[in-house]
Formats: structure tokens, C-alpha cells, sequence
């Protein structure tokens, strides 16, 4: 360890020298960063994120019902490597008297993002010494503050674990064939399929790429290989364990994806949609001077493996007609890499003086605006799922030992999002009403029951109505984040405003939730 780290500080103190920039204060901001983003975004970005990873671990550790988890879960077609890994930690938890959900994940999200930390560094390491001063300037500052990145390297999503595990495996690929490296290179590659399927596209150009360019010829690729197997066997034990049954689930994904048919059932987009949406959610000009120099470095670097790796894995996704923005986000850490690149070559073909230099600081200063606006709370605030409500039911029940807590919402449960029930974030003592505004409290819940153990919730402006009620507290109030942002310049309705509400089928970007404490009437 201690020769480990004195190799880290002298790579640190040369990347310095060589760029003219801080590196270790960089590194220190860029982290701060990160940290300050994954304790407030914590609201997932799809439904898959939280009902097939945590739910699934939930479930497994008989803290909720198996019945109750999505139909992915009876037809097997889940991984199961990465609910046993957040299962693990869970258990590990519990035994030491931490029980609350809350800890679970965030846990599990810091300890990604450590994760994530230190396969960008080892990526640095790997690619900084290919590059020009200028471009190692690039890859630095691309790949510690391009704006998004907060929003997905702390995510335990499959996306996100899988890109992980195959930056790191491009790593020990383009090094010189060692035992160790090798082994290690399967076991990345290994896992990134695991992960997640689909990966296989960049998978198989890369061991091409071995094969073709890479040291160690096609010999080297059959050992890579072989270890790959090695894991995908392992994951099969695992998920055999987990589903109770034996079954390969590969094979199922494909069977109920594309053999029957389910996942073009969620959607069809035209192969092109990727080129619209990417700029646009990373926020042009920014956004579109990213991608136009990540498209600018494939063809001037044909033979790197990271265009192998992007290109296979892209064109695969181009063809398959269900496509969501989401799948991409296994390529954040490809982004600084061939950027960096692109640079480069740009940098050689462009002398940047005058209005190019104008442009480039404009870039920055529209990614720091951004980046910024990821540390405000309002920003992650809003969606349908939101686990600071969660939160706020967990806080009132605990607050009130050995009391319940009634919620009253028309649906009733108030833990149902997406048609399932959120049962990680449940709290034994919160208990969901289902009552009809307008009317007299429902039998189920005790009279006298005091305000601190009554809420309603709406989601509207409007004051609730119940019949008896001579008061309501508001206790919580939420709504979309972008519209509480625009708020504050005044243009909360402009047409982009009115776009985002659109985008990304967000049907519930109107809505609002307020919790009020109900105050009743006293009874005879």
C-alpha cells in the first residue's frame, strides 16, 4: 500500500508539471462536487433503477413481499450479481444495528462513487501519457467537471457498474500481457456483461481489437475469453441462488426482449434518435461541442480500442428499435477519453486564437453555470418518485414511537409509484388511507387522532377538504425542479420550460405534492 500511494503522488505531481494545473486540488474540488450532487439527487432516474436492483434486495432479505416485485423478477431475466451485492450490504447493515433505508442506499451510492473515482483516475493513468499537454489538460477538466457526470457516476444502476467495469478493463487491454493483467481484463469484461447485456457489443470489438492490434495476438483473446466464461458461469451460480431455481438469464433477457417481443412493446425511435438526444441532454452549445468532438476522435483514431469499444457498442444500439437515453449512460467515462482525443487532432488542424478561444471559455462558462445549478436542491426535486417525501413519512413516524402515522390520499397507499409498491422506503408505522376529498374521515382511522399523526396529501394548490377538519398545517411541500428553477429568473413559463415538460415522456411534470397536518374538530 505504502509504494502504491507514493506511485499515485508521483503520477499526480507529473500530470501537474506537465499540464500546469493543480491536479490534487482539482481532484479534491471534483470530489466535493460529486458528493454535494449524490446526497441531494437521489431520486432514480428510471423505474428500473430502484424496483429491479434495490427492490429485489429488499425483497430477497424477506423484508417485503416476492410477490410484490415487477413481472421481470417470475420470468428470471434480471441478473442477479448486483441485488446480491446491494443484499450483501444490506445484511452486513442490519447486523450492526443499521436499519434504516436510507442509510442502505446512500451507502451503496457513495460507495459507487468511490468506485467510479478510482477506475477515472486509473483511466487518467492510461490514457494521459497518449496525449499532448494540451490534451491531457482535456482529458483532466473533461473528465473531473463535464456538468452531467455528478448525476450518474454515484448511481448503482447496471448502466453505470457495467461502463465502470469496461473502462477498467480498456485499461489493462492496452497494456502488455501479463497474467495478472489478463486476468484482470476478464474478470472487467466478465463483470460488464454481467451487469448488464447488452455490453456484449462493445465486448466482442474489443477482443477483435486484441486480436488485430493488441498484444498477444488471438491467443491472448481465447484466455480472455475463457476467464469471461469463468465469470458468466459464476454470475449463473449466483442468480440460481438468488431465483431459487437454475436458469440462465441471458438467454431469457433475449428470449422475452427480442424473441417475444417485450421490449419493442415500451417504444420504437427512428436509428437517429441518439444524435438528437444526446445534445440536447447534455445542454447545447456545451452538449454539442462534446459529442461533436467525441465523433470527430472516431475516425482519426481507428485503431484505439475506445473507438472499437464506442462504435460497436453504438451501432448496435442504432439498430435496436426501443432506445432510451438512459442506455448511453454506460459511456460516461468514453466521454473525456475521446474528447481528449478529438482535441488533439483538432488542436494540430486549428490554431486556437481569437474567436476560438472566445468560444471555448463561453463552453466552460456555460459548464460551470451548470454544474452549479447541480448543487441546488430544487433541481432533483419533483419527479414522481421522490424519496425526500419518503423521508419526511419515515422522520414523522419515528418521531411518534409506537404511534401510526395515517396518510390520507385518494389512491391510499401513499409508497405506490409506478404501479408498484416502494417498499424499501416503507415504514411499519405509516399507514396509507384511501379517502374521497369532500367527505367525513374514513372509519380507518381513530377519532381524536392528533395532527401530528393525521396528513393528507395533494397535489394541487388547492387547501384539501374533509368534512369535520377546522384546520390543515402545511408540513411539505415538491414540485417539478426545473419549473422552482426557472422560477427564480422569471421564466417559468417559457417555451423551453414548457419543452422540458414534454421531453422524455414526463407526464407528471405539472404535478405537485403538499402535505398538510389535519386538524379535526373535537368529538363528544
Amino acid at each position: 500500500m505504502p509504494a502504491a500511494l507514493a506511485r499515485f503522488r508521483r503520477f499526480i505531481a507529473d500530470e501537474a508539471r506537465t499540464t500546469g494545473l493543480p491536479i490534487g486540488a482539482l481532484i479534491i474540488a471534483a470530489v466535493a462536487l460529486h458528493v454535494a450532487v449524490t446526497l441531494m439527487a437521489r431520486n432514480p432516474w428510471h423505474p428500473d433503477e430502484h424496483f429491479q436492483i434495490l427492490e429485489f434486495a429488499w425483497a430477497r432479505a424477506g423484508l417485503a413481499p416476492l410477490s410484490g416485485l415487477p413481472w421481470e423478477f417470475s420470468q428470471h431475466i434480471r441478473p442477479a450479481l448486483q441485488p446480491a451485492l446491494a443484499m450483501a450490504l444490506l445484511d452486513a447493515m442490519r447486523a450492526l444495528g443499521l436499519t434504516s433505508p436510507y442509510a442502505w442506499t446512500l451507502a451503496l451510492r457513495l460507495g459507487t462513487l468511490a468506485l467510479s473515482f478510482a477506475v477515472l483516475l486509473r483511466l487518467f493513468a492510461s490514457v494521459s501519457p497518449t496525449l499532448t499537454p494540451r490534451g491531457r489538460r482535456v482529458l483532466w477538466l473533461v473528465g473531473l467537471f463535464v456538468w452531467y457526470a455528478p448525476l450518474l457516476m454515484s448511481r448503482f444502476t447496471s448502466e453505470n457498474l457495467s461502463g465502470l467495469a469496461l473502462a477498467a478493463a480498456l485499461t489493462f487491454a492496452v497494456e502488455q500481457p501479463r497474467r495478472r493483467g489478463e486476468l484482470w481484463l476478464a474478470l472487467m469484461l466478465g463483470l460488464s456483461f454481467v451487469f448488464r447485456f447488452q455490453m456484449a457489443f462493445a465486448i466482442v470489438p474489443i477482443l477483435l481489437w486484441l486480436g488485430i492490434y493488441g498484444s498477444g495476438g488471438w491467443a491472448r483473446v481465447g484466455r480472455v475469453a475463457a476467464g469471461i466464461a469463468v465469470v458468466v458461469v459464476a454470475s449463473t451460480i449466483v442468480d440460481a441462488w438468488f431465483y431459487g431455481t437454475w436458469v440462465f438469464t441471458p438467454w431469457e433477457y433475449f428470449r422475452v426482449n427480442i424473441v417475444e417481443g417485450v421490449a419493442a412493446g415500451y417504444g420504437a425511435s427512428r436509428w437517429y434518435a441518439y444524435f438528437i438526444w444526446a445534445p440536447l441532454w447534455t445542454a447545447p452549445p456545451v452538449g454539442a461541442a462534446i459529442i461533436g468532438l467525441l465523433l470527430y476522435a472516431l475516425p482519426t483514431h481507428r485503431r484505439s480500442p475506445w473507438t472499437w469499444a464506442i462504435v460497436g457498442f453504438l451501432v448496435a444500439h442504432f439498430v435496436v428499435s426501443h432506445k432510451e437515453l438512459r442506455f448511453l449512460f454506460s459511456l460516461v467515462y468514453f466521454v473525456p477519453v475521446l474528447v481528449a482525443l478529438g482535441w488533439d487532432v483538432l488542436e494540430r488542424r486549428v490554431r486556437m486564437v481569437g474567436a476560438w478561444r472566445f468560444v471555448v471559455w463561453g463552453l466552460v462558462a456555460q459548464n460551470v453555470v451548470l454544474a452549479l445549478l447541480l448543487v441546488t436542491p430544487s433541481v432533483h426535486r419533483g419527479k414522481e418518485f421522490d424519496w425526500q417525501y419518503f423521508l419526511y413519512l419515515w422522520t414523522a413516524a419515528e418521531a411518534r414511537p409506537g404511534r401510526t402515522v395515517f396518510v390520507l390520499q385518494p389512491e391510499g397507499d401513499p409508497y405506490r409509484v409506478w404501479n408498484w409498491s416502494a417498499n424499501v422506503y416503507r415504514h411499519a408505522r405509516v399507514r396509507g388511507v384511501a379517502y374521497v376529498p369532500g367527505e367525513a374521515l374514513p372509519t380507518a382511522v381513530p377519532k381524536g387522532t392528533p395532527p401530528a399523526e393525521l396528513l393528507v396529501v395533494t397535489r394541487t394548490a388547492a387547501l384539501p377538504v374533509i368534512a369535520g377538519a377546522t384546520g390543515f398545517d402545511l408540513v411539505y411541500e415538491d414540485e417539478p425542479g426545473y419549473r422552482v428553477t426557472a422560477r427564480w429568473v422569471g421564466a417559468e413559463q417559457s417555451v423551453f420550460i414548457r419543452y422540458l415538460e414534454s421531453v422524455d415522456n414526463w407526464t407528471g411534470s405539472e404535478w405537485v405534492r403538499r402535505v398538510y397536518r389535519v386538524r379535526m374538530a373535537a368529538t363528544p
